[in-house]
């Protein structure tokens, strides 16, 4: 009885000692002081030592180890310095790779011995999150100062050259309107979003994609519209009304989709900001229109200024852009998963867009109008809400995806105006050949051995059916515009 009172006793105080150990473990890491603290950025391309003090009193550690593992170690990596074990203090070095946010896991095992030298292990896992950043430069500023500029003369420069007799003339049968603003605010963000969660997109990558998708309509689509012989008057049409409802659209399409890839808790998304600077864009568009409105003489001679503040625009994005920007490069060759992104978006846009079109049952002109505006998105808008509302890094890494964007864009366009250059050239060639005085002998002569000839060719010396689409018909010396035409 006695006995196992006593054995009683000894498990007791064994049991004790133990969950003393561990209580005093725990008040180790609980108020475990960093410095730097997590919140401050790190520079790009440097490296940080970080101390660390541990709260020690009233235990008897015989040794601290630490291990750290980043969970995106191409952001940064750490590596254990010296820990001095007589006070509880050590340090690690953190090395700031390329742009992004990262948390680091530091897991400490710490051996605590009682006065009897019996000793136990005692591990914690802290978080420590990093934040890595650009060094901020002069041209940093300039860049966006000068973009903003330019994208605000564009805008008005567009306001200038629209006919709000000609839009609301195309409003008052609103199926083509209304198509492609199904197609620009409710398929390409969707668009986006799908091809950032199969792709596996960081979320920094993934909210610039979901931005550019959910921009309104670009320029570009305008001339692209005339060289492919689309409908200029829509498409300058979806182009405005697109850049008026982007001002609710875009800040919707962030706050529906944007939380996949914001942590909230960390990161807020500034709908204010956004609000602000779609209203800065909008402003000019507007004063472009009441100026052409009142003042059609100068608002027209503004209008031909569109070509040169485009060239203007694209020289300065080559040069200095390219310059202040080299960073975005850099990323795309460590990070090659952003290629393929940047480039089904529009691509994929483009399809969608013409086959949408095509089922409800609108004119080949109009599909073709329709596929370049659900495709083309405005860059610059895209570029300035991710520079001017997001802080860093995120702002940073979300403009990567509007540049690789506008690099894929137009490729395949590209392509389809050749093809189709070369084929009305050669459609050209043969109208020639068919009108000529040795042809149309011939013509006859043609009838009369065979009814079945191949050549399409009537007596009175019209093209072939496949030119149709074509450069204008010559008949008989003189040149008939083809009702595909509008220029």
């Amino acid at each position: 009885m006695a006995f196992g009172f006593i054995s009683a006793i000894s498990v007791l105080a064994v049991s004790s000692l133990v969950s003393g150990l561990h209580v005093a473990g725990e008040d180790i890491f609980a108020n475990i002081t960093f410095e730097p603290a997590e919140e401050k950025p790190l520079i790009e391309d440097t490296v940080t030592i970080v101390n660390f003090t541990l709260t020690c009193e009233n235990n008897t550690i015989g040794n601290i180890s630490l291990d750290i593992v980043s969970t995106h170690p191409t952001v940064a990596n750490a590596s254990a310095g010296a820990i001095d074990v007589a006070s509880c203090n050590g340090s690690f070095a953190i090395s700031a790779l390329r742009l992004g946010r990262t948390t680091l896991t530091l897991k400490y095992t710490v051996v605590m011995c009682t006065p009897s030298l019996d000793c136990r292990e005692n591990a914690s896992n802290i978080q420590y999150d990093v934040i890595v950043i650009r060094k901020q430069r002069a041209s940093d500023l300039i860049f966006r100062i000068v973009v903003s500029v330019l994208v605000g003369i564009m805008t008005f420069v567009m306001g200038c050259t629209l006919d709000i007799k000609i839009v609301w003339k195309i409003l008052k049968k609103p199926v083509a309107p209304v198509i492609g603003f199904t197609c620009q605010f409710v398929v390409m963000p969707l668009l986006g979003f799908a091809i950032g969660q199969i792709i596996n997109l960081e979320p920094g990558f993934g909210l610039g994609l979901l931005t550019i998708a959910s921009s309104p309509g670009g320029g570009a689509s305008n001339v692209w519209t005339i060289l492919l012989r689309g409908e200029i008057e829509l498409s300058m049409t979806m182009t405005f009304i697109s850049t008026i409802a982007a001002l609710g659209m875009m800040p919707l399409w962030m706050f529906l989709l944007g939380r996949f890839y914001v942590d909230e808790s960390k990161i807020k998304i500034p709908y204010t900001n956004i609000l602000i600077t779609l209203a800065s864009l909008i402003v000019p568009a507007i004063l472009g229109i009441i100026l052409r409105h009142f003042k059609p003489k100068i608002a027209e001679k503004i209008g031909k200024c569109v070509r040169p503040f485009a060239v203007i625009f694209i020289v300065f994005i080559l040069t200095f852009g390219v310059y202040t920007n080299l960073y975005l490069f850099e990323l795309m060759g460590e990070i090659p998963v952003v290629l393929p992104a940047g480039m089904l978006l529009p691509w994929v846009g483009f399809g969608l867009g013409f086959v949408i079109a095509w089922m409800c049952r609108q004119p080949m002109r109009r599909v073709r109008t329709i596929a370049l505006e659900t495709g083309f998105q405005n860059i610059g808008v895209a570029i300035l809400i991710l520079q001017f509302s997001l802080p860093m890094p995120e702002g940073d890494l979300a403009t990567l995806m509007p540049v690789v964007t506008a690099v894929f864009t137009p490729l395949p366009l590209w392509v389809i105006f050749i093809i189709l250059t070369i084929r009305r050239r050669c459609c050209s060639k043969q109208k020639f050949e068919i009108n000529s005085p040795e042809t149309k002998e011939g013509v006859g002569e043609m009838k009369n051995i065979s009814d079945k000839t191949e050549a399409k060719i009537v007596s009175n010396g019209h093209a072939t059916e496949a030119c149709d689409d074509a450069e204008p018909a010559v008949t008989n010396g003189k040149v008939g515009q083809n009702s595909e035409t509008v220029m």
